[in-house]
This record gives C-alpha cells, structure tokens and sequence, in this order.
C-alpha cells in the first residue's frame, strides 16, 4: 500500500539530469534507415530530455548532429579508436570543443563479427566521418569500416586518453567483472555493459546477464557508486529498463528500437516510442510500489535463471517466417506420431531421468557459493542426507535384534570415520541453525504478525532440537555404552546391545508418543524448508519446480514414515508381551 499517484522517472546520467535513466546508445550509419538519420536521433533526445551518444562511425557529419541540438542539450560521443592516433586524437578534441561531456570508447570491436546480413545487402554508403578515404564496400560497409579500428588498443591507452581530453572516460563494450574492475584500476569513471547488440561474438552473454556478477565484484571491492555502471542490449520494454536498475544499473543505453522507430515514422517516431517506454516504466514502478528511481531494488527480481538457463536456438526473425505454408495433411499426421511416441514408457523414462538429473544439477548449483543462501542449503542438503540413511540404517530393526545390533556393531568398527562424521553434523546443524536464526532474525516483525505463516520454521527447529538433544542422550551418551549393555555378536564378538537399549526405550507410550510428536516435527521442518527451497534452486526450470517439489514432499512422507515404525514396532511388541503375561 504506497501512494504512487505521482511516480518521478527523472534520473541523473553523468551529470545531466534527463527525463529518464536512458540514453540513446551510438548505432552506425543510421542513414541507412532513414534519410535524416543521426540528425533525427539528435532532435528526438533532445524534445524527450534524454541524451544521445554520436556514432564515430556515423552517416551525417559531426556539424549536422552537433547542429540540430537545442540549446543546453548534453550529447556524449562514441570512440572507435582509429590506428592513426593524430586522427583519434582529433575526433576526441572535436567532440569535446562541441560541448560532448562523456567519451564512450568502445573496446569489444578490435574486429567487426561476421555479419553475414550486411554481406549479403552490400549497401553502398559509407561514415561520413571517413568520406574522404577510400572504402571497400563490396563486403558490406561493417567489412569496410573494419580498416578504421585499432586492433591493438590495450588498458595503457587509457592513460593517453586522458591526457588529450576533460571529457568522462566510459568504457563500451565490458562483458566480465574481472573488466570492469581494470577499468576502476585505470581510473575509468564508468563502463557500459554491453555484447554490441549481439553482433561480435556469437553466444557471448547479455549485458543483463552480466550486471549481477559486475555489482557483485564491485560491491566487494567497495567500488559501487564510485563506478558508473550502464548497460545496453536487449532493452525492449519498461519492465527491462526497470530490472537493469534494480540489478544495479545507473542508466540504460537503447539502439535498436530507436533505430526501427526512426526507419518506420523518422523523428515523430523516434518521440513516441521513448515516450511509450515512459510510461511502460512508470507503470512498472506503480505496480511495484515505487515512487522513484531510488526505491527500486534487486530484491525485487529474480535472478536464479540468469546464471544456469536453457535457451532455445535463436530465430532468424528477419529471414524466416516471412512466408508461412499452409497446413498440409501429412503434418497433422507428424504431430499425432509426436504424441504416440511421448506415450511410450521409454521416452516417459527417459523424460523423468532429465528431470531428476535437472533437480540434482540445480541442487549442486545452490549449495556451491559461500553466501549465506549457500551456506544454508549446504547444511540442509547434508543433513537430509544423514536422516535418510540413519532411517534406512534403523530399519534392521524390525529384521531382528541382532541385526540391529550387528548394525551398530558396524558404525563402532568405522569409528573414526563416524566421529568425523558426527563432528561434522553437529559443525552442519550449528551453521544450519545460525544461518536459520539470522533469516528468523531479519523477518522478526513478519513472524510477530503472522507466526504462523512466517514462523513455522522456525517452531518446528526448536522441536526438532529438543528432539535431537534427548535422542543423543539416551542412545549415544546414555546408559546404552555401559557393560551392562553388551551381547555377543554373530561373529562372537562382543557389540553393544542396542536392541535393548530400544526396547526398553520405546516400551513406554509416553516416550513413543514423544518420539512420534517429534518425528512429525521432523518432517514438518523438511517439508516446509524444501517448499520453500524449490523456487530458489538455481538454474531450475519452471516446468520442474511442481515435479522437484513432488519428489522432496514424498520423500519426506516416506522418511518420517521409516523412522516411526521402530518406535510402534517396539510399543506393539512391548504391548503384547504385557497382554501374555496377564
């Protein structure tokens, strides 16, 4: 419940106050879009009070971007850093003589890719910045304009950059936190997260997908807010730019959807998609609750799907799908075989073995990290483990005496092995119990409101402590180590009488009522915690979540189960010895 009647986008990007955390990021040769092309660009930032990066590589001269601006419009400029560094030099003095305040260099092109679209349309016009030189364009103009980048720019050019300009020093194009921390330690003032529009590399990971980790690793070297941090890429939507900010961007660079709004409407069209995108970012921050650009946070996106996810193949959307055949009888026949096949048990098989190999891989992905998330998870993970085959190891209970006996006999011959183990259990069960207390410790006022709700965990571990303290007391520092309980084993060795020990243990109602009552508690803190585990599993698909959900439920059942029938085993047999002696 927040007033968000009056939502304020306005945001500041280097220094300019502009009407939103946007800006328009550099795009070459917009000419071949539109027949005003960067001028276009320019008059639109500048009526929708947003700031417009010029292309180096532009198709209108510097004169006709820097001329269409209005009065106190802020522009930045764009760096492809040619060989010839008198030239670089002179293209950086000029922007900064045209009132450019920030130079964006960008340092992920020392080669253009392999864009095979622009082979194959071989357009013809060329960067104005470069008319006077002869170009090859039978390539396509991204082959030609290739000749015109340094490959060998390296981090000790920084230093040359900023001796020859005042201008902010960005660097466009960084794609790992390893980068953007060289360029902190260059003296940077800030970096653009950014795959070039997915035209460099091929497969090269997003500039969102990148953000987490790069704020992550300036968080830990204290550099958040002495960095600025922009990314671009894929920004289609206000949700988009809204969650660039929450992972921790200051702005969002946009190419693409000015450049196709430039080509259909020009100017006009390039105004009404920043002002649709306005709104669509407004409405995001009502429906979150969020007054300001300051009031969202990255605990407001989930971000488990960023590091482990499965893609399906890119679509060629400007090449495929232009001419749709029409539905041809054989193919109604190719679907019906589909659905026969997914009916086999084979493939049936097959499908729940991905599944559990999806849920094991999502497992061992959340508990690596040294986080406190991890840490948790980690401890729970082991002591589930731990129960599972405590219980299983129980059942020879109701085998006979003297193989649960011969059992425990087994457990004292590993000794060392099991100390260490034990050692470590209790080492589990104490991270697991402070990280659990610090998480009950952050939701106290939550768990005052709704204890229920908010608490069960919570409830259900004091249970399950108490339960563990007495069950260690009785069967591990109890009387059950004293000679008196010693029989011989099958091998004639003596082993401890633990059969005893439970019978004369669990012959009691009270005590079995206990134990169940604490069982139930058991499975009460399992179910609840991996319920709640499942949505933060890393990497795991939606469309698993309900089975993984499905599988820890039952297995809990089934382990609660295995534990209680000991206890009512013990108690039925205790009862029917009491009924023949009467």
């Amino acid at each position: 419940m927040v007033n968000v009647q009056e939502v304020d986008v306005t945001a500041d990007v280097l220094g300019h106050k502009c009407e939103l955390p946007v800006f328009l990021s550099a795009v070459a040769m917009c000419g071949l879009g539109h027949v005003d092309g960067e001028v276009a660009w320019t008059k639109a930032a500048g009526a929708a009070g947003v700031v417009f990066m010029m292309p180096s590589l532009a198709s209108k001269s510097f004169a006709e971007m820097t001329g269409a601006k209005v009065d106190g419009q802020p522009l930045f400029f764009q760096l492809y850093v040619n060989p010839d560094r008198d030239v670089a030099k002179a293209m950086v003095q000029k922007a900064e003589n045209a009132g450019c305040t920030a130079l964006f260099i960008t340092c992920d092109a020392p080669q253009l890719g392999n864009r095979e679209k622009d082979k194959r349309n071989k357009a013809t016009k060329t960067a104005a910045v470069h008319a006077e030189n002869s170009q090859d364009t039978s390539q396509g103009v991204s082959n030609a304009l290739t000749s015109f980048i340094d490959p060998s720019l390296c981090w000790d050019d920084l230093a040359w950059f900023k001796s020859i300009t005042n201008m902010k020093i960005i660097l466009k194009g960084i794609q790992t936190a390893e980068d953007a921390l060289l360029a902190a330690h260059h003296g940077c003032d800030g970096i653009l997260l950014s795959n070039h529009g997915g035209r460099q590399l091929d497969t090269a990971r997003s500039a969102i997908e990148v953000l987490p980790e790069v704020m992550s690793a300036l968080r830990e070297n204290s550099l958040v807010g002495k960095l600025w941090v922009a990314v671009d890429g894929g920004i289609r939507r206000g949700t988009d730019v809204f969650k660039a900010l929450a992972l921790g961007a200051n702005a969002v660079g946009i190419g693409r959807p000015v450049l196709y709004s430039m080509a259909a409407y020009g100017q006009p069209g390039i105004e009404r998609m920043l002002r649709l995108l306005r709104q669509e970012l407004e409405m995001t921050m009502r429906l979150t609750g969020c007054v300001r650009l300051s009031d969202i946070k990255e605990s407001m996106v989930d971000t488990h799907n960023l590091r482990d996810h499965i893609a399906t193949v890119p679509r060629d959307n400007l090449y495929n799908g232009v001419y749709v055949p029409p539905g041809l009888p054989e193919y109604g026949a190719a679907v019906a075989a589909a659905v026969r096949a997914e009916q086999n048990p084979a493939s049936l098989m097959a499908g729940l073995l991905a599944v559990l190999l999806s849920i094991l891989k999502s497992i061992g992905l959340t508990v690596i990290g040294s986080s406190q998330a991890a840490m948790l998870h980690r401890s729970a993970v082991f002591l589930i483990v731990f129960l599972v085959v405590h219980m299983l190891g129980n059942l020879s209970f109701l085998v006979s005496d003297a193989a649960f006996n011969e059992y425990g006999h087994k457990l004292d011959v590993l000794r060392p092995a099991t100390t260490a183990i034990e050692i470590y259990l209790l080492g589990a069960g104490a991270v697991h119990a402070a990280t659990a207390a610090a998480a009950s410790w952050r939701k106290r006022k939550s768990i005052s409101k709704e204890p229920f709700k908010s608490g069960k965990l919570l409830f259900t571990s004091a249970l399950v402590t108490a339960f563990v303290f007495v069950h260690v007391r009785q069967f591990r520092f109890g009387p059950g180590i004293g000679e008196g309980y010693v029989v011989a084993g099958a091998d004639g060795v003596h082993v401890r009488d633990l059969a005893r020990l439970q019978h004369e243990t669990l012959s009691d109602p009270a005590q079995v009522g206990f134990y169940l009552l604490s069982l139930c508690a058991v499975g009460a803190h399992v179910w609840f915690g991996w319920s709640k585990a499942v949505p933060k599993l890393v990497g795991l698909p939606k469309e698993h979540r309900g089975a993984a959900l499905s599988i820890g439920q039952g297995m809990t059942v089934l382990m609660v189960v295995g534990f209680a029938l000991g206890p009512l085993y013990t108690l039925a047999q205790a009862s029917n010895g009491r009924v023949q002696e009467l």
